[in-house]
């Protein structure tokens, strides 16, 4: 079951914009790091971590919660591999697919956070895996006799029809 996470606050009021111009003000006037973030209405202690990144040289960007586990490359691989097996008349269930990308993160040195005793992924990148991926409709898979699987080739239908 998805987690219900309840906002307490308003998170990141600011807009990206406001918040390029707060850097570049710190960068190029005299006011202090308060003073600007009073100006511009974005919290103290992120327009530090934002000027400790453009100092380091990398840019000004909005991020909010964690990072992902996989690039949106590793999951399309991932996607690929779960049609292919569909194609196969090899039907999967949620758990295979869980397990699926954790053999895939451990496979490839992917760092994760998922659970090593399980050895698969949590609900939670499952249903965001699902929700992100609107082509995958996993349902309860039924077994294919492979009589059934070898008889509908292109040969048997047209002498069907």
């Amino acid at each position: 079951m998805p987690r219900n996470y309840r906002c307490k606050g308003v998170r990141a009021a600011w807009s990206l914009t406001n918040l390029q111009h707060a850097v570049c003000a710190v960068e190029i006037s005299k006011y202090s790091d308060k003073k600007v973030a009073t100006m511009y209405g974005i919290p103290w202690q992120t327009l530090r971590r934002h000027l400790d990144r453009v100092r380091k040289g990398l840019g000004v960007e909005k991020l909010l919660g964690r990072p992902k586990t996989l690039t949106s490359d590793d999951e399309n691989e991932l996607l690929a591999v779960i049609i292919e097996m569909e194609r196969k008349l090899f039907g999967l269930t949620k758990m295979d697919i869980r397990r699926l990308a954790y053999r895939y993160c451990e496979i490839n040195g992917v760092q994760h956070n998922f659970n090593r005793n399980t050895k698969c992924t949590g609900e939670d990148w499952m249903l965001n895996f699902m929700k992100n991926h609107p082509e995958l409709s996993l349902r309860k898979p039924e077994p294919t006799s492979l009589a059934r699987a070898s008889g509908f080739n292109k040969e048997k239908v047209t002498r069907f029809f």
